[in-house]
């Protein structure tokens, strides 16, 4: 909902984060459904007073009234862990931060300098709301009618909403870009709630264009969202600072069914996991091949019987919840018959097409004459739909940049352009791809270097 908060909108578009005077965020979700492309995030600047800046950021919370709807205080958290803290290097603490997780949020009477508070209405269907700004922190009110039934989507929006208001982000369609004069170009509404839809100067873009499926957009085709669009995230990362959450796993049991799992023993070795792991996060997963995209964003790949490549993004990657982006399933390839198929990371995929040997002539004539060997090219692509799921790729991509790779046990990425390989009789070499950005067949020097031997396991997985 809008905030009268000095943010702009983010998804792509974060502008530089800083809370200067907010405005009640409020006006209804849902109006103007007609924006069409996936873009931005906007504010900060002079409109807001950021937290932090790219080495992370400490924001103070507290309750106004720590006595009240307890439940509704612990699920508050656990939407902040689950979304802006776990994207970007942001912390929401109390007043000991040093304390594990930040220590318990005290009351506003007992948080001294700047915070923000969370009060809850009683009002039925209310609008959640931030106010104020500058020096003195933000105040956000949100709802409490039913928030944990039928309003639990509307409630749990309004939590990551009225925070990026918080953070210093306005609505996303706010931003000076998307108005000619008095008329926007996506999203302005209908004249009766025009404080939440008309264009602020004096943010900063941190995407290029407007983001329809940014949180912070009125018009997301979602309605409610319930997690941040990649738009967002990239831009929340531009102000704040990066956070990965590690250890998410994925599989495939016999069912069919796609189950999560995140190993929170992932930095010790403990036998420690997350809540719910083990979760069904989804139904019909029958694939002959998945792998990652993006692990921290919840991007997937599978390719299914007919060769298609679809995509997926796992909205719920954080907490093992069943909740998918919209497009998620979207064919966006044909023809993916590959041997193998591993992500480069940055929307980069490799592919190993099928090896098919030489065979001799049967005869004299039209299909008779035999065939040399073929196949074992190593194919670079780079997604650039990978945000939304969207059938776009970069110049290039199906570019052969490498031979001979059909004889590898195994291939797998190394990150940032290395890829490893192992060889029948165990040894495992070492590549980098200097072309990886653009597809061009440039590699390091040394690429193709044993760096191990006995490497005979049946699955090797690297980190993209």
């Amino acid at each position: 909902m809008s905030r009268q908060l000095s943010v702009i909108a983010m998804k792509k578009t974060l502008a530089a984060v800083f809370l200067a005077s907010i405005a009640a965020c409020g006006g209804a979700v849902g109006g103007d459904p007609t924006a069409t492309s996936e873009q931005p995030l906007y504010g900060l600047g002079s409109t807001a007073r950021a937290w932090g800046n790219t080495s992370g950021a400490v924001v103070p919370v507290c309750w106004m009234n720590p006595n009240d709807h307890m439940d509704l205080q612990i699920r508050v958290r656990e939407i902040l862990r689950e979304t802006w803290e776990s994207y970007a290097n942001i912390s929401f603490t109390g007043p000991e931060p040093s304390l594990p997780f930040g220590g318990l949020w005290a009351p506003c009477s007992e948080t001294p300098g700047r915070s923000v508070g969370i009060a809850f209405s009683e009002d039925a269907d209310y609008r959640g709301n931030t106010a104020g700004g500058g020096a003195d922190g933000a105040l956000v009110t949100l709802i409490a009618d039913r928030a944990l039934n039928e309003n639990y989507a509307r409630f749990r929006y309004e939590v990551i909403h009225e925070f990026g208001h918080a953070l210093g982000f306005r609505h996303e369609m706010q931003r000076p870009d998307n108005w000619n004069g008095n008329a926007a170009y996506q999203c302005g509404g209908d004249g009766t709630d025009s404080g939440n839809y008309a264009s602020v100067t004096g943010g900063l873009n941190l995407t290029a264009t407007y983001d329809v499926n940014s949180i912070m957009n009125y018009c997301n085709p979602a309605g409610f969202p319930q997690d941040l669009s990649l738009g967002d995230i990239h831009g929340v990362r531009a102000v704040y600072g990066r956070r990965d959450v590690k250890g998410v796993l994925y599989g495939i049991n016999s069912e069919k069914q796609l189950q999560w799992y995140r190993h929170d023993g992932r930095e010790n070795g403990s036998f420690a996991w997350a809540y719910g792991s083990g979760r069904v996060v989804g139904t019909g997963w029958d694939l002959k091949q998945l792998f990652s995209g993006s692990a921290s964003d919840g991007v997937l790949y599978g390719v299914n019987s007919e060769n298609q490549l679809l995509w997926y993004r796992n909205a719920g990657r954080v907490d093992g919840g069943f909740r998918w982006e919209p497009g998620s399933g979207n064919v966006v390839g044909y023809g993916w018959d590959f041997k193998t198929l591993f992500s480069g990371g940055d929307g980069v995929i490799y592919g190993i097409t099928p090896v098919v040997p030489a065979t001799l002539p049967t005869g004299i004539g039209p299909g008779y004459e035999g065939h040399p060997a073929s196949g074992g090219e190593l194919k670079w692509y780079r997604h650039d739909g990978r945000e939304d799921g969207s059938f776009n790729w970069a110049s290039g991509s199906g570019s052969t940049v490498g031979t001979g790779w059909g004889a590898f046990a195994q291939v797998f990425s190394g990150g940032n352009g290395v890829i490893y390989a192992v060889t029948p009789n165990g040894d495992l070499k070492w590549y980098r791809h200097d072309g990886r950005t653009e597809g061009s067949f440039r590699w390091v020097a040394g690429s193709g270097n044993v760096v191990g031997t006995g490497w005979a396991f049946p699955q090797l997985l690297g980190d993209d």
